[in-house]
């Protein structure tokens, strides 16, 4: 069962589980870095990526590696092991899908087929995927 806190953080297991915009956030400030200059450095406007740290909003696939340099200070701040994995779905989506149809479909199970490999290549177990969230 998944309860809300009265913050707006997911309460699972008595653990507290910052929300998406918050681990931006964090993440942000534990690089040293003011909100008009993360925005500047992830090639956006400040008012979207505030949107995301207050989770008026959330960032599409296409724009978190701008997060890429920000959320990795945060993931070593906390001493937390990560991977980025960067593959190019987006050729793959753009060669079968025709122009003007869904892409959303093959772009969802190309982006889960690599977490997914990667799992395997790396002797993981894919259950570590489970509650990951895809980004809009």
């Amino acid at each position: 069962m998944v309860k809300v806190g009265s913050d707006g953080n997911i309460l699972s297991d008595g653990l507290v589980r910052d929300t998406l915009g918050a681990r931006i956030s964090k993440a942000r400030e534990q690089s040293g870095l003011s909100l008009t200059t993360a925005a500047k450095l992830a090639g956006i406007k400040r008012d979207t990526l505030k949107s995301w740290e207050v989770d008026a909003s959330e960032p599409r696939a296409s724009k978190v590696n701008m997060l890429a340099g920000i959320l990795p200070a945060y993931l070593e701040a906390l001493g937390v092991p990560y991977y980025i994995l960067e593959r190019d779905t987006y050729s793959v989506v753009k060669s079968v899908i025709p122009e003007g149809k869904t892409t959303c479909g093959l772009c969802s199970r190309l982006r889960r087929g690599s977490l997914y490999g990667f799992a395997e290549e790396s002797s993981l177990s894919p259950t570590i995927f489970n509650g990951l969230t895809s980004l809009r």
